[in-house]
């Protein structure tokens, strides 16, 4: 449903797709039948995502090298590398002390208790633990880069125009897409005629509409059609 109402979505509910797990929207932004006026939509949309997750935490500590790039993790000097897995390390050593505390006050009071007051002690119990999964999958995490990058390999570059794709090639939190968005731009150049479809590490399957692609940016999809050998099948309005 939200797929095929997209648009409209973006318009009224933007603080719904706001707040979506990652995941959930990565699996959003991937699919064909994605409704929306065109792909610079989704460039501003990740933007603002990316933006509202800056001040949000991990519910559990991240190693260091996981919120990084290898490459740049690889630069770091290794007293600085040893310095942040410090800090992971007591995070998680003073996590599992809290929870092995908890445990153990959680068995004197189950003693403390009568038969029935256990089995309500341990559905309650249960129910927190059910809580903290519900919890757990709705809660809003930063971007680490890999996931950044997860996001930027939804969009179909190839639909850009050049002057989106310029504009996007300014922006700073669009660093980790500039294979992308060069990839992108040569493509737009010479017609891909010199690509081949499995190395441009994006997808160049046309959405199933576009709402709003003037007849000026139609040969963008002409030009990839070509290179997929698709049918001429998407309005043009």
């Amino acid at each position: 449903m939200i797929v095929r109402q997209f648009d409209t979505v973006i318009e009224n509910q933007n603080s719904f797709l706001l707040s979506m797990p990652k995941q959930y929207l990565k699996r959003l932004f991937e699919s064909d039948d994605l409704h929306i006026p065109n792909e610079y939509c989704l460039i501003e949309l990740i933007s603002e995502v990316i933006e509202s997750r800056k001040e949000c935490t991990f519910l559990v500590p991240q190693h260091p090298s996981d919120l990084i790039r290898p490459e740049i993790w690889a630069l770091l000097s290794k007293p600085e590398q040893d310095a942040r897995i410090k800090v992971y390390t007591a995070e998680n050593a003073a996590i599992t002390k809290k929870n092995e505390e908890e445990l153990k006050v959680d068995a004197v009071k189950y003693e403390a208790l009568n038969n029935l007051e256990r089995i309500q002690f341990l559905e309650d119990r249960s129910h927190n633990k059910f809580n903290e999964v519900i919890k757990g999958r709705l809660h809003q995490e930063p971007f680490t880069d890999d996931w950044k990058l997860n996001m930027f390999k939804t969009i179909r570059w190839a639909f850009m125009t050049h002057e989106q794709l310029v504009n996007v090639s300014r922006n700073p939190e669009f660093v980790l897409a500039k294979d992308m968005v060069l990839t992108a731009l040569s493509c737009r150049l010479d017609c891909y005629d010199t690509f081949k479809k499995e190395e441009l590490g994006f997808s160049i399957t046309p959405r199933t509409q576009y709402r709003h692609i003037s007849k000026n940016d139609a040969s963008i999809i002409s030009d990839v059609q070509k290179l997929q050998d698709l049918p001429q099948e998407l309005s043009v309005t």
